[in-house]
């Protein structure tokens, strides 16, 4: 019975790898994109926690743009936490980001998170601010990102 519920077990692993547990897939004119996509093996967007990746060429890219915090009351507390890839190759110096004009709004919780708060302005306000890396042997900075926040 055990062996028999191990390997059911092994065969539903397998079969959710092979749809597509993780793989990624480069999409061009000779091989296009046919289909959208799945929650079940996409996460959707939260617009508390973007994620931060680096490209193979090392461009930034943010996945949200923009940042649209959960509605709220004018005043009410937004708080964003930026995230790169947990014990990678890139962190955060100790400005690895800033929202333009507001510069106390942003402090680093580690190398890999950044969390950005500040009271909710009018509706339709938006702030531009900038996305730093580095990696993480202290080589030279990638090429800062500014993408916007729409409060």
């Amino acid at each position: 019975m055990n062996k028999s519920l191990c390997t059911v077990a092994l065969t539903f692993l397998l079969a959710a790898c092979a749809i597509g547990g993780g793989r990624q897939f480069i999409y061009t004119t000779e091989r296009p994109r046919l289909e959208g996509y799945t929650l079940r093996f996409a996460a959707a967007p939260n617009p508390t926690a973007p994620n931060v990746y680096i490209t193979a060429d090392k461009k930034i890219i943010v996945d949200q743009e923009p940042v649209r915090p959960p509605v709220g009351a004018l005043g009410d507390r937004v708080t964003i936490f930026f995230g790169l890839e947990q014990d990678g190759p890139y962190v955060f110096p100790e400005n690895g980001i800033e929202i333009r004009q507001h510069p106390s709004f942003c402090s680093p919780i580690s190398r890999y998170v950044v969390r950005c708060s500040y009271n909710r302005p009018a509706p339709d306000t938006v702030y531009k601010y900038v996305i730093r890396v580095r990696p993480v042997d202290r080589g030279p900075r990638i090429t800062d990102l500014d993408p916007t926040i729409m409060n």
